[in-house]
């Protein structure tokens, strides 16, 4: 009896509270702005929660659902974030209706429903970058119902403000010689999603007060170095605004005698670039971001240099000695006259140091274009315009040479050079009409004192480049002959006679970049992928491999790719790759997407089955190159062939563009018939 009757009380309380039997239902709706599921931080974050009452009710039951918390049945609904761990996150949202209190009383088919806000630019809230999950959470301790119940997850993307861009760059691949020179660069570039650029402080001078470099051993703690920062270009001092897509370098110099302590490692290098608020422009980005590198391990220098070892040497020797000497003369730039004649004196003792390392590594590999770039920029530092230019000149005879004996039918130099020699000849002959001639005279003291470099023969006469080229200069120190090649006659430019002509020509047309997008291509019927493919040369096994060139595109971000063919070679010579497709087709156009280091193709050839060459394009990609990196299609359309395409090969001047080139995909446009 006493079981009979603790049942029915039982009863009866339960009673008292409800008669549900289900939970109600939650649903959360995003309604800001945002694209997908991804948000910046920088406009209001919006959700909208809406209840709907429980399906299933007790038999007999009409009445409608009711709650009642204390504060109102909004006060009861907030809104749970965790991070991808699952770890709660605390995002201040602003609930739009918790101020209304009084219970709710819906009918089985109404709904109610509550607004969640957030703007954290406004109470200046910054959150980790990320993918977080946002629930809406209704819970009730008293009333009619009691329990909690959450709502499926909304998925949000925080991908933050847009931030400056930074990067450590100038390090030459493989391990940190002791007692080796090197010259380090922090490039900072102002997004193109930062609205207004950035703006230095006004009591800042230039941006290099901005940047910080360190080398950081295994734990991350600093290590002791004498790291001396550059001065910035006289054309960029003042400059204190920095226009969304533009980059400043900041260059920073780690002399031999600093680098002969260092152990085994590994090192790394970290750059900093901090912004602090402005008072006039509070809405600009501000804080600090950070760049490292790969950790590089530390050796001494073999005792035996291999040619590679050794060009790396002269050059970090002979870039040390030009820093060391612009070092010596910025302490004077803007003072007396007296000063900066004094500090050109002293200058020009590191600066007949590098001729000397420069003119050596020449001698002894003329045929080498980057050798006689090496001596020109000495020349330049010397202020030495005649001797810039003669030997900027060499460098595009021995290019020209070079593209020869590499079997090209066509030659031309390549385009940093030409650009290069304009600079050059655009130089003042004296920059300044005071000091440049102690420069010379302290030079010519110095040179008087030390022997010079043993004569070698000179070199033959300069390969016609241009019709219009200006007139021979005196040839300057002789040096070692280069090496012989085809005949040079005086036809088209830089044309060189002895090459085997291609089987066949047909007069192709470059398809303009700006028609050529990723949508477009994909869906195209009539294209298809390569689905094999070789090369001159490789990266890497795998990686970087030719097969990666195959198929549809799978290289999402612009920029370096192991999903990329990569040649072995980074700036120097010519490089081929092949791809072949499973059907043969009369053929309209080759596609050819690059995602790295844009604007190196040089030629086109399309392959008969029968291993017949038609060659559809040759010259020089007229692409002009963006501040920031970019994926870009490079494409020839020729009228449809009377012959049938089944290989492609794409050959690429790999001097032409600085940077490690990179091929994502081949695609072949025609048809069967």
């Amino acid at each position: 009896m006493n079981v009979v009757r603790h049942f029915f009380r039982l009863v009866f309380a339960v009673s008292s509270v409800g008669l549900w039997a289900q939970d109600p239902v939650l649903q959360l709706e995003r309604r800001d702005s945002g694209v997908g599921i991804t948000w910046t931080g920088r406009t209001t974050l919006a959700f909208r929660v809406t209840l709907f009452p429980p399906v299933k009710r007790e038999e007999g039951d009409d009445a409608d659902f009711v709650i009642d918390p204390p504060g109102g049945w909004r006060s009861a609904v907030r809104l749970v974030v965790t991070d991808a761990a699952g770890k709660p996150v605390d995002w201040p949202f602003e609930n739009r209706g918790g101020t209304i209190d009084h219970p709710l009383s819906l009918h089985r088919l109404g709904t109610a429903s509550v607004s969640f806000l957030m703007a954290p630019k406004s109470n200046g809230v910054d959150f980790p970058v990320g993918r977080y999950q946002v629930r809406a959470r209704l819970a009730s301790t008293t009333g009619k119902w009691r329990g909690s119940v959450d709502s499926p997850p909304v998925m949000v993307e925080f991908v933050g403000r847009a931030r400056p861009e930074l990067e450590v760059i100038g390090l030459d691949e493989g391990p940190l010689f002791r007692g080796w020179p090197m010259l380090v660069g922090a490039k900072v570039t102002a997004s193109k999603g930062i609205d207004g650029g950035l703006t230095l402080p006004t009591a800042q001078k230039d941006w290099a007060e901005s940047i910080d470099l360190l080398l950081v051993d295994r734990a991350g703690s600093p290590v002791t170095l004498a790291i001396d920062r550059l001065p910035m270009v006289a054309a960029e001092l003042g400059q204190s605004q920095l226009n969304a897509g533009d980059s400043r370098t900041i260059w920073f110099r780690l002399p031999a005698e600093a680098t002969r302590s260092l152990g085994e490692g590994p090192y790394r290098w970290t750059a900093k670039f901090t912004l602090p608020a402005s008072p006039v422009a509070a809405d600009q980005w501000s804080g600090s971001v950070t760049a490292m590198t790969a950790p590089i391990p530390a050796m001494a220098p073999p005792t035996s240099l291999s040619a590679e070892y050794a060009r790396r040497l002269t050059f970090a020797q002979t870039e040390d000695a030009l820093v060391e000497a612009q070092l010596l003369r910025a302490v004077a730039e803007g003072g007396t006259t007296n000063a900066r004649i004094a500090a050109a004196q002293r200058a020009a003792v590191p600066l007949e140091r590098a001729e000397h390392l420069a003119l050596q590594w020449h001698q002894s590999n003329p045929g080498d274009p980057s050798g006689a770039v090496l001596v020109a920029n000495v020349m330049v530092a010397q202020e030495d315009k005649f001797r810039a230019v003669a030997y900027v000149r060499r460098a595009i005879e021995a290019d020209l040479r070079q593209q020869s004996l590499d079997g090209a039918a066509e030659t031309e130099p390549a385009l940093p050079l030409r650009v290069m020699e304009v600079g050059f000849e655009a130089m003042a002959d004296e920059p300044d009409a005071e000091v440049s001639p102690a420069l010379h005279a302290a030079l010519q003291q110095i040179r008087a004192a030390n022997p010079p470099l043993p004569p070698s023969a000179p070199l033959p006469p300069a390969i016609a480049v241009s019709p219009t080229a200006p007139p021979a200069v005196p040839a300057p120190p002789p040096s070692a002959p280069l090496p012989p090649s085809a005949e040079v006659v005086n036809s088209p430019p830089g044309r060189v006679v002895g090459s085997p002509p291609a089987t066949e020509v047909s007069l192709g047309q470059i398809v303009a970049a700006s028609s050529l997008g990723d949508p477009s291509i994909l869906a195209d019927a009539s294209g298809q992928w390569a689905e094999s493919a070789t090369a001159g040369t490789k990266y890497g096994k795998t990686q970087y491999a030719p097969a990666q060139a195959t198929g549809a595109p799978n290289c999402m971000v612009a920029g370096n790719s192991p999903d990329a063919w990569c040649p072995e070679n980074k700036n120097v010579g010519t490089d081929w790759l092949e791809v072949s497709f499973a059907k043969a087709v009369r053929a309209t156009e080759v596609r050819v997407r690059q995602n790295d280091a844009v604007g190196a193709i040089t030629k086109i050839e399309a392959i008969s089955p029968d291993g017949t060459s038609h060659v559809w394009w040759q010259g020089v990609d007229p692409y002009t190159p963006a501040r920031v990196r970019e994926i870009v299609w490079f494409a020839v359309h020729v009228p449809k062939t009377d012959y049938l395409v089944v290989r492609v090969k794409i050959t690429l001047n790999l001097a032409t563009v600085l940077g490690w080139k990179e091929i994502d995909a081949v695609q072949l446009v025609g048809t069967a018939e």
